[in-house]
């Protein structure tokens, strides 16, 4: 039971989502033989399709407010997807069905009557706009006249803030069999919106049939790895070109809009590559396969790492390899390579180099012969080395400290500590400390200053120096 409610539930919301309609109120303005009624406050719905197409409904329409039409639906309208709205548009022919006005029958309706009728309904929405033109043939009828229907007022243009043109080859690829590649130039306007307009004028087939100019408006832009991306897929208006000689009338693109259209293209500062498919199966019964440039290669972002910060980047092509920098030297260190370092660029990618850590020797030396020595990292602290030195009946050694640059930690280079002794020979001593009027040797006769070993009184006391 339970799996039966989610079910049913999940039914629901489907059928929800296929049935979301919107309702636009806005005026609408009829012209017929370039006179406009006044505007006419108008009702019109567009509902959103599972599949992201829209069905655009406008009822009981009425020409002057005197002539009741009836129904115009389009079902099942592709939508091209756009920053500021959805774009629509079709060119067909079309049943008109009766209204629902009070009072008036069935066989009222005018559109009923003189249907299948050709329009052309070209129309944009957002969730808070429609603008929608209609261009209704009647020109087969008893009215012999094209009415323009329009609704609502058309969005504001987007500022163009740059304009780039690109000049390449163009080869058209009919059946398989492509034409020889013909020098075109393609421009490329940014809009304010960071959006392109992509324009190509002129376009013509194998230089024999002026097509007209293609111009897609405000493409979104993608971020591709060296390049922007940017695609359409819809119906496209194909406008007169400005040939010199060529009436609007010969070209062949307005007579056969709109016209299913497939664009992806690639764009940089230097380069542009552009894939059209033009369908003209209905029309001519082929698709027209349109190429711009070359291809423009993948690059990617190679990123060089040490000690957390970025060193440098570097772009390379899929497929490329890798240029490794030279690593700057570092006090204390040896550089001890790179790691991440892949055989083929296939993606962005961080390639971290390290270094190992030096290690120096500090040697303490006494007399010129080595006492103490050991092995020290860089940066790490100097172990210090006690020392006593010895004295003998002769000689009075004292330490007064070792001789050397004095550091807390280990510098880069190694260090030599050299003991700085004081030695005092002990006849010097003696003579040193005592009063030579109070010095005499063994036979009493009194000196002023012991220059060899022997026995002498000083001070009074016996004195025995070796």
């Amino acid at each position: 039971m339970k799996k039966l409610l989610l079910i049913a539930m999940a039914a629901m919301t489907s059928f929800v989502a296929m049935a979301e309609t919107k309702t636009y109120t806005d005026e609408l303005v009829v012209t017929i033989n370039g006179v406009s009624t006044d505007p006419q406050e108008t009702t019109v719905n567009v509902e959103y399709r599972e599949n992201g197409n829209i069905n655009f409904s406008l009822k009981n329409f009425n020409l002057g407010g005197e002539i009741n039409v009836g129904n115009i639906v389009v079902e099942d309208l592709p939508v091209v997807h756009g920053r500021r709205f959805d774009s629509f548009l079709f060119k067909g022919e079309i049943n008109i069905t009766p209204g629902d006005i009070e009072g008036v029958a069935e066989e009222d309706y005018l559109g009923p009557v003189l249907s299948p009728i050709p329009l052309k309904l070209a129309g944009k929405v957002s969730d808070e706009k429609l603008y929608v033109s209609i261009d209704i043939d009647m020109m087969d009828t008893a009215l012999e006249q094209i009415i323009y229907v329009s609704f609502g007022t058309d969005f504001p243009e987007v500022p163009v803030v740059s304009t780039q043109q690109y000049t390449d080859d163009l080869i058209i690829t009919i059946n398989g069999e492509s034409t020889e590649p013909q020098e075109t130039t393609v421009t490329v306007e940014t809009l304010e919106t960071g959006d392109i307009n992509f324009v190509l004028k002129n376009f013509n087939l194998m230089g024999e049939i002026n097509v007209g100019n293609i111009v897609v408006e405000e493409l979104i832009l993608g971020e591709g790895h060296g390049y922007d991306t940017f695609s359409f897929k819809g119906n496209l208006d194909i406008t007169p070109g400005d040939i010199e000689g060529v009436a609007e009338a010969e070209y062949l693109g307005p007579i056969i809009s709109p016209i299913p259209l497939t664009l992806n293209g690639k764009m940089n500062d230097d380069k542009l590559y552009v894939n059209i498919d033009i369908d003209m199966m209905s029309t001519l019964g082929r698709i027209i396969h349109v190429s711009f440039g070359t291809d423009i290669p993948a690059t990617y972002t190679v990123t060089y790492v040490i000690d957390g910060e970025t060193l440098s980047t570097e772009q390379v092509e899929e497929g490329g390899t890798v240029s490794l920098p030279e690593a700057p030297e570092k006090e204390g260190y040896t550089f001890s390579g790179w790691t991440g370092v892949p055989d083929q660029v296939t993606d962005d990618v961080t390639i971290t180099g390290s270094y190992t850590v030096n290690t120096y020797t500090v040697t303490y030396v006494v007399d010129g012969e080595t006492v103490f020595s050991t092995e020290v990292a860089y940066g790490e602290a100097i172990p210090t080395y006690d020392y006593t030195p010895e004295s003998d009946d002769r000689y009075t050694r004292t330490f007064e400290g070792w001789d050397g640059e004095h550091y807390d930690t280990m510098p880069a280079h190694d260090v030599t500590y050299t003991a700085i002794v004081s030695v005092i020979d002990a006849i010097n001593k003696v003579g040193a400390d005592a009063d030579a009027k109070n010095i005499y040797d063994l036979s009493g006769r009194r000196i002023q200053r012991i220059t060899k070993a022997g026995i002498y009184v000083v001070n009074g006391k016996r004195v025995v120096l070796k």
